[in-house]
């Protein structure tokens, strides 16, 4: 593995802050500077911005891949969950705006957002797959059911109330609003074996930092959405979560981009090892 240059935590430390400056700003911008009315239309828009720019970083990491490599060859399954997801996020904006509809659940968007999670589940097992000599089977085991239960718990402890208070006639939405919570939890475990397994001074324990991040705070966002959705109150409360999905892009979209920069300093290293190795032979 790769060592963390001296620079780099200078630099991880710059992502850091630009990271929390960058969802302070933009939440400021769309969210406190509009009224309530115009607050609920133009709350999914940061979320489009985000999982648009994600996908462009996505775009750039296979172009500097070349697709070599079964390592390589997962992230394009990283670049079609991303690219369903945006075109969910798009398909949710243009209720909002187009059909002036507050908050669109269910709606069309929530069948690419279902099958964006298939891409992402064979990403993330695929890694651990690689990387499975390097984890315990007690340590998947004990993930696993920790993830498990507290998924379980909390679907309990608030859609059980839910459920006593709501109105039986969107079951579509109650199945829904279950569903994504399950779903994220099955990310997380993978993605949390994965950050496990690696060392802290690597450069990729960053990279799957931010991916962990990004799990989490979806997977908040979801159980608040559908909490809200089971008893009714979305609409007033919608921006609250859509600023959790607003800030897993953002952790996602910074993780592509030190992965970016991990692919950068890799060629950098290999290729001088590569002509230090050819001075040497010349030499002979």
């Amino acid at each position: 593995m790769l060592a963390l240059p001296s620079n780099q935590a200078s630099i991880r430390r710059y992502l850091i802050f630009s990271l929390i400056g960058l969802f302070i700003i933009s939440n400021i911008i769309f969210i406190y500077f509009l009224n309530p009315e115009q607050r609920s239309l133009f709350t999914n828009l940061p979320e489009n911005i985000a999982a648009g720019f994600t996908l462009g970083l996505c775009l750039l990491i296979i172009y500097r891949l070349k697709i070599d490599g079964l390592h390589d060859k997962t992230h394009m399954f990283l670049t079609l969950g991303v690219g369903l997801w945006f075109v969910a996020e798009t398909i949710y904006t243009y209720y909002q705006l187009g059909l002036m509809i507050t908050t669109p659940f269910p709606s069309l968007a929530d069948p690419f957002f279902l099958a964006g999670y298939v891409f992402f589940a064979y990403y993330f097992y695929s890694i651990l797959k690689l990387l499975r000599k390097t984890i315990q089977r007690d340590v998947i085991i004990l993930v696993s059911i920790a993830a498990a239960v507290s998924v379980t718990y909390i679907l309990n402890l608030s859609f059980g109330i839910g459920f006593l208070l709501a109105d039986e006639e969107d079951m579509l939405g109650t199945t829904l609003s279950i569903t994504y919570p399950i779903l994220d939890s099955i990310l997380f475990v993978p993605a949390i074996l994965v950050l496990w397994s690696i060392r802290k001074g690597d450069l990729a324990h960053t990279h799957w930092i931010l991916i962990s991040l990004f799990i989490i705070f979806n997977g908040i966002g979801d159980i608040g959405f559908g909490y809200g959705a089971v008893l009714g109150t979305i609409g007033k409360e919608e921006w609250i979560w859509n600023m959790f999905f607003y800030a897993g892009y953002l952790t996602l979209a910074f993780a592509l981009f030190w992965q970016s920069r991990y692919l950068y300093s890799s060629s950098i290293i290999v290729r001088d090892n590569v002509d230090n190795v050819k001075e040497d032979i010349s030499k002979y």
